[in-house]
């Protein structure tokens, strides 16, 4: 091997290992951090508050006994309980429209409180609720972690009620409308809001 060639491997090699990157590193090394591109800023923000909203919303769910769950300052408004099915129903309505895939409570399930099918005229009790709203946040968690930047310009598809990042904006903006009223519920019965339940 002649010296120029010796030598442009040998910095070949040494870029190679301090980088982790191309044959060089190790065997199923996970290179996933090195080749992903940044984040948008846009999409970061988006996730962001998200995260920020189920986290509210889930610690409230945490905090609430059963006798929380059932607490209605007027009979005109929803119960505590039942505001946090509605949001498991919304969750799953509005992140199925982000992802343009088939609603898992099915197609009649739209989030109303005049809707007999919906989560909050059918569950009944803090246990059941609580898990409802769990998954219905593991549902989305998936989908806003895969949007991609792509997904903010795609057009309503037909037969929908909003395009991917209206249906994004109005998640996020749901919750916080609603983490809004279940604060004034835990005023009311002497509670303070607790901290947010972190992501996963």
């Amino acid at each position: 091997m002649k010296p120029t060639v010796a030598c442009l491997a040998l910095m070949l090699l040494v870029v190679g290992l301090a980088g982790g990157l191309g044959p060089f590193a190790a065997e199923g090394e996970d290179r996933a951090e090195v080749e992903a591109e940044p984040a948008h800023p846009t999409l970061e923000n988006l996730r962001s508050q998200y995260d920020r909203q189920r986290g509210r919303i889930l610690g409230i769910a945490a905090l609430l006994d059963e006798q929380g769950y059932a607490f209605q300052p007027t009979k005109e408004v929803r119960s505590a309980g039942k505001i946090l099915a509605h949001l498991a129903d919304a969750n799953y309505f509005l992140c199925s429209m982000m992802a343009g895939v088939d609603n898992p409570l099915g197609p009649e399930a739209t989030p109303s409180d005049s809707n007999p099918r919906a989560l909050e005229n059918t569950l009944r009790g803090r246990e059941k609720i609580h898990q409802a709203l769990r998954q219905s946040y593991d549902f989305c968690d998936g989908i806003f972690g895969s949007f991609a930047l792509q997904d903010l310009s795609q057009p309503k598809a037909e037969g929908v009620w909003l395009a991917p990042a209206g249906a994004a904006l109005q998640q996020v903006t749901h919750c916080a409308n609603h983490y809004g009223n279940l604060v004034v519920y835990l005023r009311l019965q002497g509670l303070k809001p607790p901290p947010p339940i972190p992501s996963r």
